[in-house]
C-alpha cells in the first residue's frame, strides 16, 4: 500500500489547481511533468509503484493523510477538476446523486421523473416539458440529497 511519505517523495499536489506534479523522473515521465493521463471514464489517473490510482483519491490522501473510506466526489461534475475545494468524501449513493439530469428520462413524448434514496425509488410524476421535470426533481433532490443534490 502506498504510504504518504512515498507519495510526497514522488509527487507534489497543488490544492488550488488540483494538479499532481512529478518530483522525480520515472520511466518516460520527467520530473516537473504534470499528470495528465485519464482512464476510460474520464478521471485523471496516475501509476505509482506499478499500481494505478485516481488522482482525486491521491489528492485526498495527500491532503488528509488518510485514504478515502468510500469515494471522492467532484462537486462541479468535472472529472478533471481535482482542486481540493472541488473534492469531497461521498458514499456511493451520494456520489450517484451528483450527476447531470439524474432522475429525468424522456420516453413516449414526456419526461418521467424519479428519485432514489437509500435504495428506494420514488416516482415524482410525468411532465410534458424538461423544465417542469427538472424543477420537480430539484425540489425532491434538496429534500432527499441535501448538499449532494445536483441542481
Amino acid at each position: 500500500m502506498l504510504t504518504l511519505e512515498r507519495l510526497k517523495e514522488l509527487f507534489h499536489y497543488d490544492p488550488a489547481t488540483g494538479m499532481l506534479t512529478r518530483l522525480v523522473s520515472m520511466g518516460n515521465s520527467q520530473a516537473g511533468a504534470q499528470v495528465t493521463s485519464t482512464n476510460g471514464d474520464g478521471y485523471r489517473i496516475v501509476a505509482i509503484d506499478r499500481k494505478r490510482y485516481k488522482v482525486a483519491r491521491v489528492a485526498w490522501f495527500y491532503m488528509t493523510g488518510e485514504w478515502p473510506v468510500a469515494q471522492v466526489d467532484h462537486k462541479d461534475l468535472d472529472r478533471l477538476n481535482d482542486a481540493w475545494s472541488n473534492l469531497r468524501a461521498a458514499t456511493h449513493s451520494q456520489n450517484m446523486t451528483n450527476r447531470r439530469f439524474p432522475g429525468c428520462h424522456f420516453a413516449d413524448g414526456g419526461w418521467t421523473v424519479r428519485i432514489q434514496k437509500d435504495g428506494v425509488r420514488h416516482y415524482l410524476g410525468r411532465f410534458s416539458s424538461f423544465d417542469a421535470a427538472s424543477k420537480a426533481y430539484q425540489a425532491a433532490a434538496l429534500v432527499h440529497h441535501g448538499e449532494f443534490a445536483c441542481l
